[in-house]
């Protein structure tokens, strides 16, 4: 996964993989097995800390998006 934090050369990274043509059942793979794993708030705090909440509410946000958008593209 490519994350962004204002290296040099993020911006040209993050272009080539927006031209590139990506295997997307490996995309949701590593998506899926990052997110599995507890992060460092989870281990120390549970899943209970205020943090892990708002993480695990803005995934669940994503996920809303991506049915939705994979929805309208089996539509077309």
């Amino acid at each position: 996964m490519k994350l962004i934090a204002n290296r040099p050369g993020d911006a040209m990274d993050c272009a080539a993989l927006f031209s590139a043509v990506l295997d997307l059942d490996a995309v949701f793979q590593e998506i899926y097995m990052q997110y599995r794993k507890p992060g460092p708030m989870e281990q120390e705090f549970g899943s209970q800390h205020p943090i892990t909440k708002k993480l695990s509410s803005i995934h669940a946000d994503a996920q809303a998006l991506l049915q939705e958008s994979a929805e309208s593209q089996s539509r077309q």
